[in-house]
C-alpha cells in the first residue's frame, strides 16, 4: 500500500461467521500498517511532541521503516515477538511502528516493572529482542539483544523491504493486565481487535479519516497515561487517524506540568484516570492558568463520581459539553462503553452505552438488576499468551467475564456499581468497596479515598479506609466514622482508618494501588 492511499471504513454491521461470531463492520482495514500509511496525508504536521522534540508524520513513517531494518539486522524475522519496555517518548512510538513493519508482535512491557517482573514477562513471551529506555535498561537481566528506543531508525544506509503480509486475526500486541489481583497476564490483541476499537469510536464521533477535511482544526491531545496500557495505544491510534498532535509529559505524572502543557501547547483533548484528573483540579494554580483550549475531558480506568464530572465542568468551562466517561478492560481490547455530553450530564454516575459492535449482558442479576457484566466484542483478546483457556474470564463463543458488577437502565446505559473481586466479606456480609468510597468521597475534607479489606481473626475481614485529607482540614477519624454511619449500614462503616497528607499510591495506569495500601497498612 502506498502512503496516503485511502482505506475503506464501512458502516454496515455484519456477523463474522468464521471463528468467533463477532459483529464487525464491512468493509474494514485488516492491518495496523494501513493506519500508519493512511496517516501520511498529514505529511509535515506534528505527530508527536515530547520534551521539546517534535516529530512529523512523514518523519515517523521514515523512521519506522528504517527501524524495521534495524530490527531485521538484529535478527528479528516475521512472526517474532519484540518487547518494548519504557516510558512515553518519541522513540517508543517509532519502535512500536518499526516492530509492526518488521512483521513482529509488540510485547508491551510495563515501564514501572521491577527487575523480577520484567524477567518474568520475558520468560513468558520469549521475545527475540528488547527495546528499552535508560531507566528500564537498568532493570534488565537477560542475554537477549537489547536496543535503545532513542536510536531505533536513526542509522543511515538501510535496505527498505516491503512489510510482511498479515491477517486481521494475527497478533499485533501482547498487552499485560495490571496485575492488581495476581501476576500480570499477557492478553493477545489482534490487528482486528485494535482496528475495530478505532472503527467504532470514530464512527460514533463522525471522525473517520474520510470524514475529516484536510484543513479542519486538528486535535491536540495530552497523553498522561502510559502508552503500554491499552488506553494509551487507543489514544495513539486515534490521534494518528484524525491527524492530531499527541503531547507527552517529560516523565512521570505531575499536575503542574499538565496545566503548563494545556496552556502552552493549546491542548484540546485530555483523558485520564479519575485520580490524575482530581489532582489537576486540586492544584493551587489551576485558576491562574489559561485552560480555555481544552474542549474534551475523558474519564476512564476506574469508577468516577458525578461530583468529579461536575467539578471538571466548573474548572474547565470550555469542556463543559465535552466531559465523557469510558469503560473497558485490557482483555476486551479497550473501550466497550462510552457516554458523553448530554447523555453523561443527565445520567449522574453512568458508565456508558455499549459501542455499536459490543454485545453486553448482565449475568446472575439480583432483584436490583445488578450482576456481573459480560461482553462480546471484535476488540476482545485472542486469549492469554502461553496459557490455557481461562474459564474464569473466557466463556463460550467469545464472551468475556469482566469481573465488574453493574446494571443496565431502560435505555441500555451501563452503570458499574463495583467489582466482584473488590468485595469485602465481613462476617458473611458482602460490602462493595466502591460503595463505601463513594460515600466518603462526598465529605468536604476528603481529597482521595481507597477502601480495602483488612484481615480480622473474628470476622474474616474488616473495612479499612485510607484517606488523603484536603489541605488545612482538621477532620478526625471519629468525624468521618460519624459521617459514614449516616449513609452506610453498620457493617459497611470502616473500622480502621489512615488519615494522610500525602497522595495515595497509584499504579502504572493511574489507578489507586490498593494492593500496596493493604500491604503497607500499619499494624
Amino acid at each position: 500500500m502506498t502512503a496516503g492511499t485511502a482505506v475503506q471504513w464501512g458502516s454496515d454491521v455484519v456477523r463474522k461467521y468464521t471463528g468467533v461470531p463477532y459483529l464487525v463492520y464491512e468493509p474494514r482495514p485488516t492491518s495496523l500498517l494501513q493506519l500508519l500509511d493512511e496517516a501520511m496525508r498529514w505529511a509535515d504536521q506534528d505527530a508527536v511532541v515530547h520534551a521539546g522534540e517534535r516529530l512529523s508524520y512523514v518523519d515517523l513513517s521514515t523512521l519506522a521503516e528504517r527501524g524495521a531494518a534495524d530490527l531485521r539486522d538484529s535478527g528479528v524475522v516475521a512472526g517474532d515477538r519484540v518487547m518494548l519496555l519504557g516510558a512515553n517518548t518519541i522513540g517508543w512510538v517509532v519502535s512500536f511502528w518499526a516492530t509492526l513493519r518488521a512483521g513482529a508482535t509488540v510485547v508491551l512491557g510495563n515501564g514501572w516493572w521491577s527487575q523480577a517482573e520484567a524477567a518474568g514477562a520475558i520468560a513468558l513471551t520469549k521475545p527475540a529482542l528488547v527495546i528499552t529506555d535508560e531507566r528500564c535498561h537498568r532493570i534488565l537481566t537477560t542475554d537477549l539483544p537489547v536496543l535503545r528506543a532513542e536510536i531505533i531508525g536513526r542509522s543511515d544506509g538501510y535496505a527498505a523491504e516491503p512489510a510482511p503480509r498479515t491477517s486481521e486475526d494475527d497478533p499485533a500486541v501482547i498487552q499485560f493486565t495490571s496485575g492488581s489481583t495476581g501476576s500480570p497476564k499477557g492478553a493477545v490483541l489482534s490487528h482486528r481487535a485494535l482496528i475495530a476499537n478505532q472503527h467504532m469510536l470514530l464512527l460514533v464521533a463522525r471522525r473517520l479519516p474520510h470524514q475529516i477535511e484536510a484543513n479542519v482544526e486538528r486535535e491536540v491531545s495530552l497523553q498522561t497515561g502510559p502508552l503500554f496500557h491499552v488506553g494509551g495505544i487507543q489514544a495513539l491510534m486515534r490521534s494518528m487517524l484524525t491527524g492530531g498532535k499527541m503531547v507527552f509529559l517529560r516523565r512521570k505524572f505531575d499536575a503542574a506540568e499538565v496545566l503548563d502543557l494545556i496552556e502552552t501547547e493549546r491542548i484540546t483533548r485530555w483523558g485520564g484516570a479519575p485520580t490524575m484528573i482530581s489532582r489537576v483540579l486540586a492544584h493551587p494554580d489551576i485558576d491562574r492558568r489559561d485552560v480555555s483550549s481544552l474542549k474534551y475531558v475523558t474519564l476512564g480506568g476506574a469508577p468516577s463520581s458525578a461530583e468529579l464530572a461536575a467539578e471538571i465542568r466548573t474548572r474547565f468551562p470550555s469542556a463543559s459539553r465535552g466531559v465523557s466517561q469510558i469503560y473497558g478492560m485490557s482483555e476486551a481490547g479497550g473501550t466497550l462503553c462510552a457516554a458523553s455530553g448530554k447523555a453523561s450530564a443527565e445520567r449522574p454516575g453512568v458508565t456508558g452505552r455499549p459501542l455499536p459492535l459490543v454485545e453486553l449482558r448482565i449475568d446472575d442479576a439480583g432483584d436490583d438488576g445488578v450482576g456481573e457484566v459480560v461482553v462480546r466484542s471484535p476488540t476482545a483478546m485472542s486469549g492469554y499468551w502461553g496459557e490455557a483457556r481461562d474459564d474464569s474470564v473466557e466463556l463460550r463463543d467469545g464472551w468475556l467475564r469482566t469481573g465488574d458488577l453493574g446494571r443496565l437502565d431502560a435505555d441500555g446505559y451501563l452503570y458499574v456499581t463495583g467489582r466482584s473481586k473488590d468485595v469485602i466479606i465481613r462476617g458473611g456480609e458482602n460490602i462493595a468497596a466502591v460503595h463505601v468510597e463513594t460515600v466518603l468521597d462526598r465529605h468536604p475534607d476528603v481529597a482521595e479515598v481507597a477502601v480495602v479489606g483488612l484481615p480480622d481473626p473474628d470476622l474474616g475481614e474488616i473495612v479499612g479506609a485510607a484517606i488523603r485529607l484536603r489541605a488545612g482540614a482538621v477532620t478526625t477519624a471519629e468525624d468521618l466514622r460519624a459521617f459514614a454511619a449516616n449513609h452506610l449500614a453498620y457493617f459497611e462503616v470502616p473500622e480502621r482508618w489512615q488519615l494522610l497528607t500525602v497522595t495515595l499510591p497509584v499504579n502504572a495506569t493511574g489507578k489507586i494501588d490498593k494492593r500496596t495500601i493493604r500491604a503497607d497498612w500499619p499494624d
